[in-house]
């Protein structure tokens, strides 16, 4: 993947006060970013050997957009990430459907958005107020087995746009440290998983007696006699604690970007685990503005489930007189990693 970045600034005069004084690092005014990534790769064989391969296509966007307003005492920050791939490999149709032509897969589909403002408790302190709302959703539609196509003919997607999301409303004081180290911590914070669809909310996940244990997104999802019951919202209240981490080194030919975030919910048992959220990105550049990117985001939460990558059924289908099958659906930690190339161009 090769990302290009762009960056422009929109600095105001600064007036010579303590603010300028305690924190003359950071520039007042605007900041902006704007991050486009392209990524595309292609294998074409005609009559091939045997065992020489197969055709494959890989097609891959990315879109990112940093807004940064300093004014005094107060911050404002807005921030996209967008990422979108497909990819097909091989041609005819498929085996278990001779009659259907070989669709595009999903290999990536994240839509992050990210608002909040901070507001300096006086001039030479290092904590702000600070308030954030975010929203995680995904892109287009995706069928069983991550096809952009419905092959099984069952009529709705396993997961789209909104369906499921997570919103979340905190409101609390951050620190930060120095231009490097800053903490956000929050004894209340309100987080919703929303599932905008109602076949999408009602897929189940089973145990191995084959009773419903909940849905698969997270999203209320039980049976009262005989009747499937749901909620499309689950609604959550709970500390939050974020740690984030910039830095660069080596005359700044190495950076690094790191988050870590902390949840969890007052409204269940003691014994439910904390959701946990890493991202990790650390860039070494390469030439002027050509830098080696790999990026890691591993996540943890308790509501939801995660699809085994070798299964490709729900286990409320499946048959159970085979004790070696394992559960299609399970709770864990997920963990994703990306390794692209980026264009990097700042100016003024």
């Amino acid at each position: 993947m090769i990302i290009y970045q762009s960056t422009a600034q929109k600095a105001t005069q600064p007036q010579l006060t303590s603010a300028n004084i305690t924190d003359n690092a950071i520039a007042q005014g605007w900041q902006n970013e704007i991050g486009i990534g392209f990524d595309f790769m292609s294998n074409v064989f005609v009559n091939p050997k045997a065992g020489s391969g197969e055709n494959r296509l890989s097609l891959g966007g990315s879109f990112n957009v940093l807004n940064v307003l300093n004014d005094g005492r107060f911050s404002f920050k807005n921030s996209l990430q967008i990422a979108l791939g497909i990819q097909k490999t091989g041609t005819g149709y498929l085996e278990d459907y001779p009659t259907i032509k070989i669709p595009f897969k999903k290999n990536v589909d994240r839509l992050f958005f990210e608002t909040g403002a901070d507001y300096r408790v006086n001039y030479f302190s290092k904590f702000y107020y600070s308030t954030k709302v975010s929203l995680q959703s995904q892109l287009a539609a995706s069928y069983k087995g991550n096809y952009m196509k419905d092959v099984e003919q069952e009529g709705h997607p396993i997961a789209q746009f909104f369906a499921p999301a997570t919103l979340q409303w905190s409101a609390g004081l951050a620190y930060r440290h120095d231009a490097f180290l800053s903490v956000f911590f929050t004894p209340v914070s309100l987080k919703t998983i929303l599932v905008n669809n109602p076949e999408i909310a009602t897929l189940p996940v089973c145990d191995q007696d084959q009773n419903i244990q909940g849905s698969v997104h997270g999203n209320p999802l039980n049976v009262e006699n005989e009747d499937t019951v749901f909620r499309k919202a689950k609604h959550q209240i709970g500390p939050t604690i974020r740690v984030n981490y910039n830095n660069s080194f080596f005359k700044e030919r190495l950076e690094i970007k790191s988050s870590f975030q902390f949840y969890h919910n007052y409204l269940v048992s003691a014994n439910k685990k904390m959701d946990v959220n890493w991202q990790n990105e650390i860039s070494i550049k390469l030439f002027k503005m050509l830098y080696l990117a790999l990026h890691n985001d591993l996540s943890y939460d308790d509501d939801i489930y995660l699809q085994r990558v070798d299964a490709t059924e729900s286990n409320c289908e499946r048959p159970r007189n085979n004790h070696q099958i394992e559960d299609a659906y399970f709770k864990g930690v997920s963990y994703s990693q990306q390794l692209f190339i980026k264009l990097n161009h700042t100016f003024n």
